[in-house]
């Protein structure tokens, strides 16, 4: 670990070395200008961007990020087209959704050994989230909040908002749902015509709804990882 100061914060990170002043600024700059913030936990100090909208705030967004990837990834194509990270700060500050992207222990600006889960337990990353969150919902508890994840953030995702659903006393009051894209979870999918069936015909007639078959929730024997909706599973892997 190499101490490093970032923001106002001193940090011990597992890296060489930090980007140039020139190449962070670059690098908010695709990412849309957020605010740079940090959480303490048991292992380590989070690091998180903050984008807010410039009015009125509609809901509280919590994303995070996959294995291996970080709160700030984005491409720049041409000149006003991003992906990742700028794309969607963009689209949420433009809607009027506040968004908040933690970086796991390990991973961006956040202390912890580099790319690992911590001590091979889930439940560490599990736990930054499901903290962080709770954090952020207290800043905003007049507002409703969402959590979202890609890959193994969606995993994490999962995991918090099955704590929740179960122990609503250990969760936000404003938490509302979760939405996710290429959750990491090993599920059983239907048979192949009704995986046709639902990608092709229910989902763009229907994207919002619920099918009768489809209950929620659903038992933990339904996902081996992870279980929380029928309905979001399918969401996220015929929709995306």
């Amino acid at each position: 670990m190499t101490r490093f100061t970032l923001w106002n914060t001193e940090l011990d990170l597992a890296l060489l070395s930090i980007p140039s002043e020139e190449t962070l600024a670059q690098m908010d700059e695709h990412a849309d200008n957020p605010n740079h913030r940090f959480f303490s936990t048991p292992h380590g100090k989070l690091h998180y961007r903050q984008y807010l909208p410039e009015g009125e705030i509609k809901a509280v967004c919590v994303w995070q990020h996959g294995i291996a990837a970080h709160s700030g990834a984005v491409c720049k194509l041409g000149n006003d087209n991003f992906t990742n990270i700028g794309l969607l700060a963009r689209r949420f500050k433009a809607a009027g959704y506040a968004l908040y992207t933690p970086d796991l222990l390990g991973h961006g600006f956040s202390e912890g050994k580099r790319f690992y889960i911590p001590n091979g337990n889930y439940g560490i990353n599990r736990s930054g989230l499901q903290h962080f969150a709770k954090f952020i919902s207290e800043e905003h508890n007049d507002k409703p909040l969402f959590l979202m994840g890609d890959s193994y953030g969606g995993c994490l995702a999962l995991h918090v908002a099955r704590i929740w659903q179960d122990h609503p006393e250990k969760g936000p009051t404003n938490f509302k749902g979760i939405c996710l894209n290429a959750p990491a979870i090993q599920g059983d999918l239907p048979s192949l015509p009704v995986v046709l069936f639902l990608r092709y015909i229910l989902a763009p007639l229907f994207p919002e709804n619920t099918p009768p078959f489809m209950p929620h929730p659903v038992s933990p024997g339904e996902l081996r990882l992870g279980p929380y909706s029928h309905s979001l599973i399918i969401t996220s892997c015929f929709m995306h």
